[in-house]
């Protein structure tokens, strides 16, 4: 509300600085015009003085003058009545000196009462026409014969031996300015008065305004699971809400008018007043505007992790901190608990890759001996060996092979997410053309459409993926049509949407989501090559890089189509 008051009270000093600035400029046009007055009536006044000189000239008797005092009369009164601008008051007069006293030629407008018969040359009244009578030529503001002051020109006729002055009342001419003097005073009072009624009238708005705002923000951050807490620039709590109260276990009342360190620990609150302080002085932020981890206190003394979000409002009276305050015991707890499941991850990874290596290893030096075994069998039996030993033999190779294909595939799959990404600049149409080359034959129709596009990424993890897709849309097609084949890459902002679509027989619903799990065949080994490994590891090398793994199939319409993401990195 002080701000109110202070503009109130500007508001009032600029009109009053308006009607100053116009009493002045009144005050000069009055001076100005006064002057130019006195000269009018100084020049009025010798024009007559110069006339009665005209009329000397021209014959008239100075010595009795009757006849011909009567004719000047008459041309006195003649101008007196045709000079519009010499106002209600205005007048000519003619008088002599005889002896120390003033004589006045003949009555004037004001009537035969209103000349006194004679004024001492030493009074201070008619002081233009004294200074007529001595001769000299000018314009004065002084008293005239009445005892009113007057603006007079006064001028003196050497002919006559007379002195003329034109006067008029300089009540009458001060008039109009007084009217617009006093009118600006009036107008300068009304308007401040209006102003202040209109203030005081829009303050009370303003405060029930205020009143209603507060009591809907206080019943907003009432329904905040957060706490709110409002302090000032020295650190005392104003407000409060009810999440604040449950959260320390204070009273409100044992809240507010205290300072802010009641809720930090003991080693804090000097550190805090001392913040406040220099914030005010060099108003660098800290921790205004940010969100920060702090130790807070409970009022039985019990510490706990808390989020501290502090904004800055200079609206109100005076600066205030608004401070969120978020009890982050329980994310905190989950953090430990994910942080101590990734440890676990990270352990069981390694002990997994480890676990697979040793495995490879291990089986594959009984697995050489098992193979070297049967092709002495097989040698010793020579060409009349019996074809049923002869095909199981065979069948026992086979199964050797399988058995090393899958050890090695095994080995891919458990070191994917712990092996060290080589990342580097891949252009993809190229690593496309090479994988096409290495695994497609010419009964394979392959349909490239991809722009010259180049991505930031690990190349032999992107290799892997289109590899195995394409290897297998080629073991899975039924080939009862020519197997044909389309990729597509569409170029994003952050990523690249690919898709690889086969003509083969489908992948049916029911199936879909088993595909992508290890060791998971939709057929037999015998019929389909395979280790039942590869779905799966494309799946997690693109859940690697951040991306998704979508199938479409919808049999008995021919065709798969796999879809994903591949997300690019910033190298």
């Amino acid at each position: 509300m002080k701000k109110n008051h202070h503009q109130a009270i500007s508001f009032s000093l600029l009109v009053m600085t308006a009607c100053a600035i116009i009493v002045t400029t009144i005050v000069i046009l009055y001076y100005t015009a006064l002057e130019s007055e006195k000269r009018n009536l100084a020049v009025l006044a010798n024009i007559q003085s110069n006339l009665l000189d005209a009329y000397a000239e021209g014959g008239v008797d100075t010595r009795t003058g009757v006849a011909d005092l009567t004719s000047l009369r008459s041309r006195l009164i003649d101008v007196i009545e045709t000079q519009k601008t010499f106002g209600d008051s205005g007048e000519f007069v003619l008088g002599f000196r005889e002896g120390d006293n003033i004589h006045f030629a003949f009555e004037h407008r004001f009537g035969p009462s209103g000349i006194p018969e004679e004024i001492p040359m030493d009074n201070t009244w008619a002081e233009p026409m004294r200074q007529a009578l001595m001769a000299n030529r000018g314009a004065i503001v002084a008293l005239d014969y009445r005892g009113h002051e007057v603006i007079a020109g006064y001028s003196w006729s050497r002919r006559f031996n007379i002195g003329v002055v034109a006067k008029r009342d300089l009540s009458e001419f001060q008039k109009p300015y007084v009217q617009a003097f006093m009118l600006c005073i009036s107008i300068s009072v009304i308007i401040c008065m209006v102003s202040w009624i209109f203030v005081r009238k829009l303050n009370r708005v303003m405060i029930q305004g205020v009143k209603k705002t507060r009591e809907l923000l206080e019943a907003t951050f009432d329904s905040i699971n957060d706490s709110v807490i409002t302090i000032n620039s020295e650190g005392i709590i104003q407000y409060a809400n009810k999440s604040t109260v449950a959260l320390f276990g204070y009273d409100i009342n044992e809240l507010l008018g205290n300072n802010i360190s009641i809720i930090m620990p003991k080693n804090h609150r000097d550190m805090h007043d001392d913040y406040l302080r220099k914030y005010l002085v060099t108003n660098k932020p800290n921790i205004i505007r940010r969100a920060v981890d702090f130790i807070a206190v409970k009022k039985d003394g019990a510490r706990f992790p808390i989020k501290l979000s502090v904004s800055e409002s200079t609206s109100l009276e005076e600066v205030m901190y608004i401070g969120v305050i978020r009890d982050i015991s329980e994310e905190k707890h989950l953090q430990r608990s994910k942080d101590e499941l990734n440890k676990e991850l990270q352990r069981s990874n390694k002990e997994l890759s480890k676990f697979a290596y040793i495995a490879s290893h291990d089986l594959r030096a009984p697995l050489r001996g098992i193979k070297t075994t049967a092709k002495w069998v097989e040698e010793d039996l020579g060409d009349n060996v019996d074809p049923e030993i002869k095909d199981n033999l065979q069948l026992m190779q086979n199964r050797i092979e399988r058995l090393d294909t899958l050890l090695d595939s095994l080995l891919n799959y458990s070191r994917v997410s712990t092996e060290e990404r080589q990342y580097e600049k891949v252009n993809v149409r190229e690593l496309l053309e090479d994988v096409v080359f290495v695994v497609c034959d010419d009964n394979v129709t392959v349909n490239i459409q991809c722009n010259d596009i180049e991505i930031y990424t690990v190349r032999v993890h992107l290799q892997q993926v289109f590899q195995n897709l394409i290897d297998n849309a080629i073991k899975h097609h039924d080939e009862l049509i020519p197997i044909e084949i389309t990729i597509y890459i569409r170029n994003e902002k952050d990523s690249i949407w690919c898709s690889v679509k086969d003509n083969g027989c489908g992948i049916p619903l029911e199936h879909q989501k088993k595909i992508f799990e290890v060791f998971q065949r939709l057929v037999r080994r015998d019929e389909v090559e395979g280790t039942g490994i590869g779905l799966a590891l494309v799946k997690k090398l693109i859940e690697l890089h951040g991306g998704d793994l979508e199938v479409h199939s919808v049999p008995p319409v021919r065709g798969t189509e796999f879809c994903f993401f591949w997300i690019k990195e910033r190298g």
